[in-house]
């Protein structure tokens, strides 16, 4: 017979106290709430941290066994919540607890593999919610004790790994796919609609956790989803103006799934990154495609040769001289892009000080008597206002940025794990953005504070603001010329 936990049995369970539950030891596992959860549902599910001692825990599963492995209405056992919440040393406890008990004979697994692989009704186990919540720790633990069994999809389609690949970046988001590709010896890379973590991967431009995967499984490249798309078509469609390294991490490994088409339109990840106007992917995958094929067929018509000392000699060649022009051209980049970032950061700091400069010499003057502005309530001067403090704020954190890339890259940090190339060029884009915003903002500055000096003379004061506006119409016609010439060089 089920009995409903009162508020002070809630009380006591959620704050781990094991007094009131003494008088109840026979049927410990009766006490439920409307949503069927147990005293250990109640339990686990309402620490905001990772309890320091595992007492309370130990002493009810002591008290009533069965609780191990008692689901609530949503199918979850303990062990969904302990892992959902990050609760390492609950997980430990409860694993030591099913493995005290006797293999079940039929299917000859021990209760704690048992426990490991019970689903709640979205068919998620307990892998499943420490990979969604990132709990690096405890995918750790689950995947060594159980490392045979492959985790397969819930109902949403998604295995543990792929919604690891999924997810925002960040570190324990990295240890968890790193865990999860060493110690499982069976990996279900499977995600929704035919896509793999390796389509999640090219999704979010994750270029190293798509190389760790075609390291362990080369051939995810071929694998299509249900529209026909590789992880190429992904990669070219979520590739951006500064960031194509998926792309090419994508064709180093597979230069052929350049020539794969979709199943509707039969477009390559060519077509996807030409609609998308994304003309660095598209140089990349031309280049790539051809010249990785064209080697392909010179190494096999060597292939007769290449055990003797001629065909060892001519593939040492090709690798230095690989070498060597990836240098070169990595080179050159870092020196293009330190001289960028100069001309960048004066601009900002042009804009900053221009802006800041603004802010103290207010047009239309300042009261003698209490030092305000006399245009103080215009609406033309409140906007110059706000659109001065926002073009110096932006300007100043462009200069930021800037100085913070310099660091990184003076004391070679970019060459560091946690800090990549391509996040230093991403805070190059952010702070290029940020100055051109600057810049849009400080000629707003202009036009309103123009306006707002000017207002008796209408006349003037419009046509100083069309000529003003012209700025962003000029900026237009710049970006639709580049965009343009770029497309006829394609």
């Amino acid at each position: 017979m089920t009995t409903y936990m009162d508020p002070l049995l809630f009380k006591a369970a959620e704050a781990g106290n094991i007094g009131p539950f003494e008088n109840y030891q026979t049927r410990l596992n009766q006490l439920l709430t409307p949503d069927e959860n147990t005293i250990l549902h109640v339990y686990l599910g309402n620490q905001s941290r990772e309890p320091e001692s595992t007492d309370f825990v130990d002493i009810i599963l002591e008290m009533c066994p069965p609780l191990l492995l008692q689901a609530n209405e949503k199918g979850e056992i303990p062990l969904h919540l302990a892992a959902r919440y990050g609760h390492s040393n609950v997980v430990k406890v409860l694993i030591d607890c099913a493995k005290a008990l006797p293999t079940d004979p039929e299917s000859g697994l021990t209760k704690a593999q048992k426990m490991l692989r019970m689903a709640n009704e979205e068919q998620d186990t307990a892998l499943h919610e420490a990979a969604r919540n990132r709990r690096s720790h405890l995918v750790e633990i689950l995947t060594k004790e159980d490392p045979e069994f492959s985790y397969s999809a819930n109902v949403h389609g998604e295995t543990p790994l792929y919604i690891a690949a999924a997810s925002s970046w960040g570190r324990e988001r990295e240890k968890v796919i790193d865990e999860i590709l060493t110690n499982c010896i069976s990996v279900d890379y499977g995600g929704p609609n035919g896509r793999t973590a390796l389509h999640a991967a090219s999704r979010v431009r994750d270029d190293e956790t798509a190389r760790k995967l075609l390291e362990k499984e080369k051939k995810l490249t071929k694998t299509t989803d249900e529209n026909g798309w590789s992880p190429l078509h992904y990669a070219a469609y979520f590739s951006t103006w500064l960031d194509i390294s998926v792309v090419k991490v994508l064709l180093e490994y597979d230069a052929s799934a350049a020539y794969i088409a979709d199943t509707e339109k039969k477009r390559t990840a060519l077509h996807i990154a030409a609609i998308q106007g994304h003309v660095n992917a598209m140089k990349e995958i031309v280049y790539m495609s051809f010249t990785m094929l064209w080697q392909k067929e010179i190494l096999e018509s060597l292939e007769d040769i290449g055990n003797r000392p001629i065909g060892r000699g001519l593939f040492v060649l090709k690798e230095e001289e690989k070498k060597k022009n990836n240098d070169e051209k990595n080179k050159k980049e870092e020196e293009a892009l330190s001289k960028a970032r100069e001309s960048h950061l004066v601009v900002a700091a042009l804009i900053a000080t221009v802006t800041f400069a603004a802010a103290f010499t207010l047009p239309g003057g300042y009261k003698s008597d209490r030092g305000t502005a006399f245009l103080a309530k215009k609406a033309a001067f409140i906007v110059f206002i706000i659109s001065d403090a926002m073009s110096m704020v932006l300007s100043i954190l462009a200069v930021f940025i800037h100085f913070l890339t310099a660091y990184i890259c003076g004391f070679e940090l970019d060459k560091h794990e946690m800090i990549n190339k391509v996040t230093t060029r991403k805070l190059f884009g952010v702070a290029t953005l940020l100055t051109m915003i600057g810049m849009g903002t400080m000629i707003i500055a202009f036009i309103t504070g123009t306006y707002a000096v000017l207002e008796p003379s209408l006349g003037l004061a419009i046509s100083t603001c069309l000529i003003g506006l012209s700025f962003f119409f000029l900026v237009y016609l710049v970006f639709w010329i580049i965009d343009k010439d770029a497309k006829n060089m394609v």
